[in-house]
């Protein structure tokens, strides 16, 4: 079955486990983030509309040990433009989703791809090269 709900191109996807359950991140040509349910093939919650342009890639930016947890929570990275993007997604009781902001940065350079190293290192692959961006306050036990 086909998930639908970008209007435009979907440049990159992630696949992980939310809340029991295996969802899919995608992120496209229209500036937008989403989550999907893997299993009905349904968006949770509203989308992210990102400012700084379209959604060339995306990741789930968690360690291995955690997505195999039944938590609520997921943690996305992903890049538009030269700014990469780390944000937490949280599924609420209703089956919506909201939005949280963590941390943004300007890389220098257009994104082209991103990798996540745990517990807290985002990969970003640049038209300059390959950077490595620590966040300590991001680590979770």
């Amino acid at each position: 079955d086909l998930l639908i709900g970008h209007r435009g191109w979907v440049n990159s996807i992630a696949i992980g486990q939310m809340d029991g359950g295996s969802v899919v991140v995608s992120g496209g040509d229209d500036a937008t983030v989403r989550v999907w349910d893997l299993a009905t093939g349904e968006q949770i919650g509203s989308p992210l509309s990102v400012a700084t342009g379209p959604v060339q890639a995306v990741v789930i930016a968690e360690d291995q040990h955690r997505l195999v947890r039944p938590d609520r929570t997921i943690r996305v990275a992903f890049g538009s433009r030269e700014t990469a993007s780390v944000w937490t997604f949280a599924k609420t009781d209703t089956g919506e989703g909201a939005w949280q902001k963590s941390v943004m940065v300007n890389v220098g350079a257009r994104i082209l791809a991103l990798a996540w190293n745990p517990p807290s290192t985002l990969v970003v692959a640049a038209e300059l090269g390959i950077i490595a961006l620590e966040f300590a306050r991001l680590a979770r036990s």
